[in-house]
């Protein structure tokens, strides 16, 4: 009876001991980082925006569709706002950001075609959940062109795009443009509003050079302007995949705090 008794309460003990080793473990506080990128779209129909953000708890109620009521694109004064619908949520690589894994997640937003060319500068995106939360994050710069197409001057067949190997952050200078014919002298080439970019025709390519900013970028449209008043378009591409943006982004990355 001893014996037992001696047993109980040695499990007793044990599992006291082990609730309060527990309890007093520091949790680690849930978080996620966005990271100032250059978004710059070209209406087309089914036209999709991807945000990539980075969290360290996937089971979080921000890493599901499900949990969303609204988002919102904004800039700091809301002088300019547009309402998106979220279509899904996927998720990517794992990355450790000072000794801390993170795990990217990327929100598919529906844009809408507004019918004029809209930008923000200043971009943040403020999100309501079913639960009652809600949260803003800096994003960077939103850039949605509405333009018509009305040439067809340039026969290109390929594109691709290089980065800027002195810098380490994930940012286009290159874009290298293809062609068998180009009918019509060109003008000027832009890859976002206000966005011109350097640009040198070559017997079977257009080179394009984009000014370096400190901010990512590797998705882009093509807008060409011919001298006699014309526009080509070339339609959203994305010449960049890089796996370690946190690594690389420094400054860039700006953390919050999730309930």
């Amino acid at each position: 009876m001893k014996h037992t008794a001696f047993i109980f309460s040695l499990v007793v003990l044990i599992s006291m001991m082990a609730i309060i080793i527990t309890n007093n473990i520091e949790k680690v506080p849930k978080r996620l980082l966005s990271v100032q990128k250059y978004y710059s779209y070209l209406y087309e129909d089914d036209l999709e925006m991807k945000i990539p953000l980075y969290l360290n708890d996937i089971d979080h109620p921000i890493a599901h569709a499900s949990s969303y009521d609204a988002i919102l694109l904004t800039n700091p004064d809301e002088s300019k706002m547009i309402q998106l619908e979220l279509s899904k949520i996927t998720y990517g690589y794992e990355e450790f950001y000072l000794n801390e894994k993170f795990y990217q997640m990327t929100l598919h937003l529906e844009l809408p075609n507004l019918g004029e060319d809209f930008l923000i500068e200043d971009l943040v995106m403020k999100v309501s959940l079913v639960n009652g939360d809600s949260y803003e994050f800096s994003l960077g710069v939103l850039s949605l062109m509405s333009i018509t197409s009305d040439s067809d001057a340039l026969d290109w067949s390929a594109l691709e795009g290089r980065k800027n190997e002195s810098l380490f952050i994930s940012r286009l200078k290159t874009i290298i443009i293809e062609y068998t014919t180009c009918l019509k002298e060109i003008d000027n080439i832009l890859i976002g509003i206000d966005s011109q970019v350097a640009f040198n025709v070559e017997q079977d390519q257009i080179v394009l050079t984009i000014v370096d900013q400190y901010i990512l970028m590797d998705d882009v449209p093509i807008i060409i302007h011919y001298s006699d008043g014309s526009i080509q378009t070339i339609a959203n591409f994305r010449y960049m995949f890089d796996y370690e943006i946190l690594k690389d982004s420094g400054m860039l990355i700006t953390p919050y705090a999730l309930n």
